[in-house]
Parts: C-alpha cells; sequence; structure tokens
C-alpha cells in the first residue's frame, strides 16, 4: 500500500483573508479619519461665524453708542460755553438756564432732563421745573470728576435714579469753565437707559448672547438682557475682557470662561476713545456649539454603522466552515481508488 499523500498547504484563501481585512482596516480608518476632519473642521467654522457675528453686532452698538452721545456732547457744549460767555453762574438767571435746558432737551427724545450745577456744586437749575431743589452735589461722581479735572471733556456717570425726578438715568456731563479756566460748574443731561435698551432688543439677539456697554475704567453701564449677575456699576476691569483684551487692542475678541456665571463665553470687544467707552457682544460658547454637537453624534452613529456593515463579512468569512470543509473532501477525494485500479486496467 503507498503511502498516503501529504496535503498541501492552502495558503491563498489565508492571505486572501488577511488581505480583506487589511483593506477594510483602510477604509475604516479613513472613514473615521474623515469624520474627525469634518467635524473638527465643522467646530473650526461654527466658532469663527459667531464670532464674526458677534463683531458685526459690535460695530452696530458702537455706531449707535457713539451717535447717541456724539449729539448729547453737542448740546452740553453749547450750554456750557454760553453760561461761560455770559458771565456763568449765577450771573445767568435761573430762569433763563431753565428755558435753554428745557429747549434743548426737546431736541434729543433720548433724555429725561437736564440740570446744572453751579461752582459750589449746588444744583443751580433744571429743566423739569423753577426753582430747582438746592441739592448738594459734592459727593456725587461726575462733579468731583469735573472739579479734579480741567478736561471740558463728556463725562459719562453710572446709572442712578434722577435726584429729582426719580426716573432711571445714565447722567452724561460737561465741565462748566469759569474764570481763568477755575471749576465753573456742570451741565448734565440725563439720558434714559429704557430708551437704549429698547433699541438694542430690536438688534434681534439669539437667547445666548448678550450686549453690554461699559467705561473704559470697567464699570458696567448697561447690559442686555438684564441679569442679576451683572448689575451695572460691577466692576469689570479684572475680567480677562480688559486684561487680555481691551488693554492690549483697541478692538478685538477673547474667549474665557467667566469667573461670576462660569460660562464659557466668546466677546467681541470695541473701545470709543471720547468719551472713554467700550461695547461689548458676548455669545455663549455652549450654544454656539450645540448644533455642532448634535451633527457630531448623527456622524458618529452613521459611521458606526457603516464600520458593522463594512466588518460583517469579514466576521462571516473568518469563522466560514468552507474552508475547514475544503480539505477533508480533498482527503476524501485522495483516498478513494481510481476506477482504474478497481478493475485492473
Amino acid at each position: 500500500m503507498s503511502p498516503r499523500p501529504a496535503i498541501p498547504a492552502r495558503p491563498f484563501y489565508a492571505n486572501l483573508r488577511r488581505a480583506l481585512i487589511g483593506s477594510y482596516v483602510v477604509v475604516a480608518v479613513s472613514l473615521c479619519a474623515a469624520a474627525i476632519a469634518y467635524s473638527a473642521q465643522d467646530r473650526t467654522e461654527r466658532i469663527a461665524d459667531a464670532i464674526r457675528n458677534a463683531t458685526t453686532l459690535a460695530r452696530a452698538l458702537d455706531e449707535h453708542v457713539r451717535r447717541t452721545f456724539d449729539a448729547v456732547d453737542v448740546l452740553l457744549a453749547d450750554v456750557a460755553t454760553r453760561i461761560t460767555e455770559e458771565g456763568g453762574i449765577p450771573q445767568v438767571s435761573e430762569g433763563r438756564v431753565h428755558r435753554t435746558l428745557r429747549a434743548k432737551q426737546e431736541l434729543l427724545p433720548q433724555v429725561n432732563g437736564m440740570f446744572v450745577y453751579g461752582p459750589d456744586s449746588i444744583l443751580y437749575a433744571g429743566s423739569s421745573r423753577v426753582p430747582s431743589p438746592r441739592l448738594d452735589g459734592s459727593a456725587t461722581e461726575y462733579v468731583k470728576a469735573h472739579r479734579s479735572d480741567t478736561t471740558p471733556s463728556l463725562f459719562v456717570g453710572l446709572p442712578q435714579p434722577s435726584p429729582v425726578s426719580g426716573l432711571p438715568t445714565l447722567p452724561t456731563t460737561r465741565r462748566i469753565a469759569g474764570p481763568g479756566d477755575s471749576f465753573g460748574g456742570v451741565v448734565g443731561a440725563s439720558l434714559d437707559p429704557r430708551r437704549l435698551e429698547a433699541f438694542y432688543r430690536d438688534l434681534g439677539l439669539a437667547s445666548s448672547q448678550s450686549l453690554a456697554l461699559m467705561r473704559a475704567d470697567g464699570m458696567l453701564l448697561l447690559r442686555i438682557p438684564r441679569s442679576p449677575d451683572f448689575e451695572p456699576g460691577a466692576d469689570l476691569s479684572g475680567t480677562p475682557l480688559f486684561t487680555e483684551g481691551i488693554n492690549k487692542a483697541a478692538i478685538g475678541a477673547v474667549r474665557y470662561a467667566g469667573a461670576i456665571d462660569g460660562l464659557e463665553k466668546i466677546i467681541a470687544y470695541r473701545s470709543i476713545p471720547d468719551p472713554p467707552l467700550v461695547v461689548a457682544v458676548s455669545h455663549d460658547v455652549a450654544e454656539i456649539l450645540a448644533p455642532w454637537r448634535r451633527n457630531a453624534k448623527k456622524i458618529a452613529a452613521g459611521v458606526t454603522g457603516a464600520l458593522a456593515a463594512l466588518f460583517a463579512p469579514t466576521s462571516s468569512a473568518s469563522t466560514s466552515p468552507s474552508g475547514a470543509s475544503r480539505a477533508p473532501c480533498w482527503r476524501a477525494r485522495s483516498r478513494s481508488p481510481s476506477p482504474g485500479w478497481r478493475t485492473g486496467r
């Protein structure tokens, strides 16, 4: 009996399987890399779009603030010059000053009152009535600012109720020059912050956006929408908005997590030189990236499904008995005698 022939090795199927698995791995890695690259690019573009949008809103806010305060400054400068040319306070009668103030106020609907303090820091005249209450303004922020600074520039005080009408006001004042450039008093206009708020609301802010008007020293004057964490008069000079942004560049954008509310924000800002103010538009990063997160989850689910479908044939091939059954069949055929051997032919 002749010895049983050796079973030939069948490396072809094993090599083919390895080649297929390798190809699937390359496709899977490429698919994952493409999904990650697309998701990262989408995230970057959404952040960039948010910065552009905030920058555009900040520019619009800058223009509106400049127009508002420039108009007020023109009227205040005119009143201050007239009082100085006519001999100052009290040479100009209270009634005359009152009529001048009322005429000027009618030109500006955003102003709800005007006033003049004399060189003794006592309220001398107002637009609402005659005589005005003789209020002592020596401890008032804007009176103290003009007494210590001889520059006749516009000063924007912190929001406060009007001492006469009780209405909310944003005091905007100018120095009246006295003899020899001495302190001759203060002329001011009380801006109605509610009118400013109404204009800013009309800009159509998203729920995660906010606008802010600040002085260059970091004092918050106005925020839309209002927030108990950011009340008018809050000092923001120590925040990254100032330390990393405004103190380094007059126009720009910063991104940081707020120490007060803990929310990460993108803030676009613009500085205004005269009066020294800052406008800013804030947008919460979590809200900016919310659509991106939803898309990323959908992409991840799609990639997972594609990978599962891709590797299903490989998994089936690796567990298929067809490869194992071929060898026994071959061995069975090899052991079967040929017809010629059985007949002796």
